[in-house]
């Protein structure tokens, strides 16, 4: 399964267009020979002195980390843009609706499980509906409430996004990785994320707005 917080990520970004992984990524190219903290933002918030005390191979895991989750978000919101025009977090919506029972979701549920505001979530489900893959109803049980319905084009949407985001990842993050490097990989994020504090979210799925 994946982490909440990674598959909030994943479909949070409405960034531009490809950009190549850097090369200063220390999982997918050889070690760069670095004489120099980064400059720009990492260094910015870390701070230059503690920065100028790791050693090259420090600073090419925190920048390859960081610079490689951008571009691989990039890249792929590129790709759902162009192939379907559908932001990841539209995408990430439609998914959710189409696995949900009876493809149906109060908006307030969607916004908690996507981890994204309820007003954002509405205008992305608006631009749905004016495309015909859902419908938005008031709940019979709740007027406060509105359900999001995903349509039979939603759902055809939602699978062709799937593909084409798994896709995306097979030839531009697996494609680049080899099988135990996949395995050091796992094992490393593993041990990172352990005991990290989850999020205890109370999402009722039919919760009212």
């Amino acid at each position: 399964m994946v982490p909440l917080a990674f598959e909030r990520a994943l479909f949070r970004t409405d960034r531009g267009p490809i950009l190549a992984i850097a090369s200063t990524n220390p999982i997918l190219s050889p070690m760069p020979n670095i004489a120099a903290p980064p400059a720009g933002r990492f260094t910015d918030v870390i701070g230059r002195d503690h920065v100028q005390s790791w050693t090259p191979a420090e600073i090419g895991a925190w920048t390859g980390l960081i610079e490689t989750f951008e571009s691989q978000q990039r890249g792929y919101a590129a790709e759902l843009e162009q192939a379907l025009h559908l932001s990841p977090s539209a995408a990430g919506l439609l998914g959710r609706l189409a696995g949900a029972d009876e493809g149906r979701m109060r908006l307030s549920a969607l916004a908690c499980a996507a981890g994204l505001s309820l007003s954002r979530v509405s205008r992305i489900i608006d631009g749905l509906e004016r495309r015909g893959l859902v419908v938005k109803r008031q709940c019979s049980g709740d007027g406060r409430a509105t359900n999001a319905h995903i349509t039979n084009e939603g759902r055809v949407a939602a699978t062709a996004a799937q593909d084409c985001l798994n896709a995306w990842l097979r030839r531009h993050f697996f494609g680049q990785l080899s099988a135990p490097e996949t395995e050091a990989l796992a094992s490393i994020f593993a041990r990172l994320a352990d005991g990290e504090p989850q999020t205890n979210l109370t999402c009722d799925e039919r919760g009212s707005v």
